[in-house]
């Protein structure tokens, strides 16, 4: 669809796409003839989240984190939980007030809450209050008492203090930034003990450049002047209580309402952004009471500090204590491992158990090798003694038999075993020691006495062998004391090997035992460390969070004194415009979605004929256009066509016979007939027009036939040309004649003797010539027409004679525009097209006088310059000339 159907689309539907706008507009005007005036106020918070101070130095600026706290503090101010107690706290103040005061609440709205409200609500307030205008404005003179939160006030820019039960001194000192010794000095104290209900001067307030107090805390929570806090604090603790208690009760109701000042919904309605990217949030709030609006945000921003700060709070004194708990768990663990190994220690008689072991394999390599010499030396002695007492034979048996050396012999073996054994162990005891040199002094007096027995026997100066029996005999003494000394060392040292193979078998597991201890002291100690590194980590990131929750109003709700600009007529814009394009879419698309024939191009495309010519819907809207030029024109090019089509098919010396059909009746064919006998006879060609009547109805289409009684206006209604046109005329009233009817400005076709009207009985089918056809009036003779036109009825629900079908020169088919084509249509066609010579033409009937302009161009009729600037510049058309100049 191009933008010409387009607005000719609209351009049909002009009375529709003005109407709906101005009902609409009407009906959103009755519809806002109640709403009231709006005020508008708005508060911005200092927030500190991207700029603020930080105790973490390596904290680093991460958009995505800072974005997420802003969308948090956001979501807090549009919670249910906020809401809800906005809505009660301001519930709660306006209901304690005897009277209205248009800062708080206008007259109506406080007539309308007093009359609204239960009576054993308002019995649930315990005390009413005289507002007052004192102290109602920041900005007020040094002079003036204001009121701050938590019963705090200032006068004469000096902060005072009410004190509250289980508050100390200390705990005030810390809250507003001074000493102690500052407090009890200002306030004459005498001790840290403080009385509830005493009021303390907490220190003067200074002023900046501009006059205003520098206050150093949150002063958006206002109360107003004779407000008792802790009263008010008590009704509404009722009446928070009492609004949650069931879901049937009256305040339930009322939050979840739309009430226009205390539903959640209305309160949730506020406006809450972040100004560009700074550490600023802009509050905006609506409401048709001014007092109202101020007060709103008043008690939403101090409801919201406060949330905010508690949620931040709990949430990092939660994690702090959960890191507490868990380091005094993991240094009782810690202290469980040292104690154990502690205890282990002194079970075992472990000093130092890694020093200790070393010395023992120490100790256990020297008795090894001790032992190992000791046995080298007593198998060299053994092997030694052996071979001299060979030699010494049966005499030195006889002397080693001597009762006296064999006894020496024995004595000295004694006393150098228990030497030996004493040097082993090297006692420090002086008793062992005098001892130990008792022994050394019996040996050396045990080797003289054996040495002298020797002596004795050295009288024998031979040995049996010839040798010298003095060398042999000192050499085999020597052997002897070497051969029982080291055997005693061997003795005494295997014994001390087995009792290390025992300590061993005591000492070595105890290394793993220690180990496994250290592991858990080790791991007890890592987990400690961690945990206190993440303990630290926390309370830092408290303190943090602390000093992120401090945030502040910096501009306070102002009272609204104009309502906000009126948007009503933008309201009327946008209804009109709605109604407008919504109709047009509608049109617009009812017109892309129309399946009719319409336009000539998709007759040709549906049933696939070349275009004869077409004709226009007549209506008088189109009395704009020249149309009995128009209509003319477009029957002398459909003349044109038949006789392009039927040059060569003509007869000669006989008529050229013109089959005129349609699908089905009511397609216009009558009308189109009798216009082109009409149009031939004015060419001068003498022409019948062949049209049926049925035998139940022998008297339709008479204004086509002389016999008619002559008049100079055969039709002089609508109705009559919509029948000729093969329109419905269900839907047409009658109307009183004017001056200007359809059939005055396209007339009908005048009749003419030349039209001849048939009988369709039970044997039209059946006929084989037109002289067979049962004429009414008169029979034509044939041979003297050079044209005949035979009209016969609609194809798919009427039988027609099949021999004067196949007769025809030429078959042309009317269809109407305003009708879908059908698969029975395209079968009738079908059929009828292999009965005719040629394929048969097509002509539309009843177009839109629009898409006339594709078969005639440009249609004449009055347009203005702009009309015509227009038109050009939707179809490109702007260099297009009327004359050659």
């Amino acid at each position: 669809m191009d933008w010409t159907r387009i607005i000719r689309v609209l351009q049909r539907n002009l009375p529709l796409l003005i109407g709906v706008p101005l009902v609409l507009i009407i009906i959103v005007r009755i519809l806002r003839k109640d709403v009231s005036e709006k005020y508008e106020s708005e508060t911005t918070i200092y927030t500190g989240i991207a700029s603020g101070l930080t105790l973490d130095p390596d904290r680093n600026y991460n958009v995505f984190a800072t974005n997420n706290m802003f969308d948090n503090m956001i979501n807090i101010i549009k919670s249910r939980e906020v809401a809800a107690e906005t809505s009660l706290r301001l519930f709660t103040q306006n209901l304690m007030l005897e009277k209205s005061v248009s800062e708080y609440i206008s007259e109506e709205n406080y007539k309308n809450l007093q009359q609204t409200t239960p009576e054993y609500i308002k019995k649930l307030i315990h005390q009413k209050i005289e507002p007052s205008t004192k102290g109602s404005h920041i900005n007020s003179k040094p002079s003036d008492t204001i009121y701050l939160k938590n019963e705090d006030f200032i006068f004469q820019n000096q902060l005072f203090h009410k004190v509250k039960p289980e508050e100390t001194i200390l705990f005030l000192a810390k809250q507003y930034g001074v000493s102690v010794s500052e407090l009890m000095n200002n306030n004459q104290l005498t001790s840290y003990s403080l009385t509830p209900g005493h009021t303390l001067f907490i220190k003067n307030i200074a002023k900046d450049t501009t006059g205003k107090m520098d206050l150093v805390f949150d002063t958006i929570g206002l109360l107003k002047p004779g407000i008792d806090q802790d009263k008010f604090e008590k009704n509404f603790k009722i009446i928070w209580e009492y609004a949650f208690a069931n879901d049937t009760n009256y305040l339930y109701r009322l939050l979840n309402s739309d009430d226009p000042f205390y539903s959640i919904k209305t309160i949730q309605s506020v406006t809450v952004r972040r100004v560009q990217n700074s550490d600023l949030i802009n509050i905006k709030y609506t409401s048709t009471d001014p007092g109202i609006c101020r007060q709103t945000l008043l008690v939403l921003t101090d409801v919201f500090i406060n949330r905010y700060k508690t949620v931040n709070e709990n949430r990092s004194d939660a994690v702090v204590k959960y890191f507490t708990d868990e380091v005094n768990k993991a240094a009782m663990r810690l202290r469980n491992a040292e104690d154990q190994l502690l205890e282990f220690n002194k079970t075992n008689n472990i000093i130092n158990y890694y020093e200790q072991s070393k010395a023992v394999a120490d100790m256990k390599e020297k008795l090894d090798q001790e032992y190992n010499n000791a046995m080298v030396k007593f198998e060299a002695s053994a092997a030694v003694l052996n071979r001299l007492e060979e030699k010494l034979s049966i005499q030195g048996q006889i002397q080693l038999k001597t009762d006296q050396i064999i006894d020496t012999r024995n004595k000295l073996s004694d006393i150098t075993s228990k030497i030996t054994i004493t040097e082993v162990y090297n006692d420090p005891n002086p008793k062992n020691r005098a001892k130990l040199a008792e022994l050394k002094a019996e040996s050396e007096r045990l080797k003289k006495q054996l040495e002298e027995y020797v002596n004795q026997l050295y009288s024998y100066t031979n040995t049996i062998d010839g040798l010298p029996l003095d060398n042999l005999l000192e050499e085999w003494l020597t052997n002897v004391i070497v051969y029982e000394e080291s055997r005693a060392t061997m003795q005494v040292l295997s014994n001390r090997i087995k009792d290390f193979f025992e300590y061993y078998k005591t000492f070595a597991p105890l290394g793993s035992t220690q180990k496994r201890i250290e592991r858990e002291i080790g791991v007890a100690e890592e987990e400690y460390l961690s945990l206190l590194q993440s303990l630290n980590s926390s309370k830092l990131r408290q303190q943090n969070i602390e000093l992120a929750s401090n945030i502040k109003a910096l501009d306070a709700p102002y009272f609204p004194l104009k309502p906000m600009k009126s948007k009503e007529f933008l309201i009327y814009i946008i209804a009109a415009a709605f109604g407008f394009f919504f109709v047009a879419f509608i049109i617009i698309a009812l017109e892309l979605l129309d399946n009719t024939i319409r336009t000539p191009e998709r007759l040709e495309e549906l049933a696939r004929l070349r275009l004869a010519g077409v004709f226009p819907r007549i209506q008088k809207r189109y009395t704009i256009y020249n149309l009995p030029f128009i209509t003319n024109r477009l029957i002398e090019l459909i003349i044109y066509n038949i006789k392009l089509n039927t040059r060569d098919n003509v007869k000669h010396g006989g008529p050229i016979i013109l089959l005129l059909f349609s699908p089905s009746k009511k397609e216009g064919k009558t009308f189109i007939g009798a216009r082109i006998a009409e149009k031939l006879r004015e060419f001068g060609e003498k022409t019948a027009f062949l049209t049926f009547v049925r035998s139940s109805a022998k008297d339709e289409n008479q204004w086509l036939f002389a016999s008619q009684p002559e008049t100079s206006n055969p039709i002089d209604s609508t109705d009559d040309l919509r029948k000729t046109q093969g329109r419905s005329t269900k839907k047409v009233k009658n109307k009183p004649k004017s001056s200007k009817t359809l059939n005055n400005i396209i007339p009908l076709p005048s009749p003419n003797e030349d039209n001849f009207k048939y009988l369709i009985d039970s044997h039209f089918p059946e006929i084989h010539s037109l002289n067979e056809m049962n004429f009414i009036d008169s029979q034509p003779i044939f041979n003297q027409y050079k044209n005949i036109i035979i009209e016969i009825p609609g194809i798919i629900f009427n039988p027609y004679p099949i021999d004067i079908v196949t007769q025809a020169d030429l078959g042309f088919m009317v269809v109407r525009a305003n009708r879908t084509w059908k698969k029975s249509d395209a079968l009738a066609l079908f059929n009828m097209t292999k009965l005719l010579k040629e394929k048969p033409i097509a002509i539309l009937n009843g177009v839109e006088i629009e898409a006339l302009e594709t078969v005639l161009g440009e249609l004449p009729r009055p347009r203005s310059r702009i009309r015509r600037f227009v038109k050009k510049m939707f179809y490109f058309q702007l260099g297009e000339k009327s004359l050659l100049t």
